[in-house]
């Protein structure tokens, strides 16, 4: 069986990554109901940061995708996607604080970008052979 390689790695996260943020961005709802977002109470101002937090995801997502058919592109896009997971993380560690403690949500975040940094990373490290 033929190792994934970098592109094929980075297929796999931003796919990923783009369907959360088209989730979040278009049914918030729907995803805190499946609990892969944090329950807003339908209010207005945290429901318009889940939106935002969406459409920067798919933002990233798609511009990493478009990068895979540049080799000029395709390094730096891959290393947005992982700091941005690492951005993510290190807000979440910030989080941890200020909330006491480690709740589902954070949990789930942690989670969910250490595996975005560790696929990023090995797309990274698979350009490089």
């Amino acid at each position: 069986m033929r190792p994934v390689g970098a592109r094929g790695i980075t297929v796999l996260g931003s796919v990923f990554r783009l369907a959360y943020g088209v989730g979040a961005f278009a049914a918030p709802r729907a995803m805190e109901r499946a609990r892969l977002a944090a329950q807003t109470d339908d209010r207005p101002d945290p429901r318009l940061l889940q939106r935002a937090f969406g459409a920067h995801q798919a933002l990233a997502a798609g511009f990493t995708l478009a990068a895979l058919r540049s080799e000029d592109l395709l390094r730096p896009a891959i290393l947005m996607s992982a700091l941005l997971d690492g951005v993510d993380i290190a807000s979440a560690v910030a989080e941890v604080r200020a909330r006491g403690g480690v709740d589902r949500t954070l949990a789930g975040g942690l989670a969910l970008s250490g595996a975005g940094v560790v696929t990023f990373l090995a797309a990274l490290r698979a350009l490089e052979r």
